[in-house]
């Protein structure tokens, strides 16, 4: 294979790492080409970046991982943390629900009080409505009368 072809190969796949589409083989070839031989300018960056994870991969390589076993004791413990969950949630699903009670609560208390104003407001309306009637029956009354006198003054010029 050709320089060139190798380099567009592994353009194309570096392209696909990228996009997360190469399988595990093609993975390899592009570890191996990045490690081993000598890297075109443009693919430095890359270059850099699978060194990386072979240096990564070779310090995780050597640590060694132990599951701890599971005691017995941790049985009880699991029990009386789980019972302890389960207090928690009863706990918090009554303290929303008391919650959401009193703010009902408070919004209807507001709501009559809202009612009882409007009322009060709908009746103090109606009394100054039926006074300013009477008063406007007496101006009226006023007025016929300021007639009637211009025109007996027009009369008697």
């Amino acid at each position: 294979m050709a320089l060139e072809d190798k380099i567009k190969q592994i353009e194309e796949l570096v392209e696909k790492y990228y996009d997360a589409e190469t399988s595990s083989q093609e993975e390899e070839i592009l570890r191996e080409f990045f490690t081993n031989e000598e890297v075109p300018a443009h693919l430095m960056y890359e270059k850099a970046q699978f060194a990386y994870y072979k240096e990564q991969s070779e310090i995780y390589n050597d640590i060694e991982f132990e599951i701890p076993k599971k005691k017995t004791s941790q049985k009880k413990n699991n029990k009386i943390f789980n019972l302890m969950n389960y207090a928690a949630a009863a706990v918090v699903l009554v303290s929303a629900g008391w919650f959401s009670n009193n703010k009902y609560q408070e919004h209807l208390q507001e709501q009559h009080e809202i009612k009882i104003a409007y009322d009060e407001t709908q009746k103090a309306l109606a009394f100054l409505s039926s006074n300013f009637n009477v008063g406007i029956e007496k101006a009226e009354k006023f007025s016929e009368m300021n007639k009637s006198q211009q025109y007996i003054i027009e009369k008697q010029y």
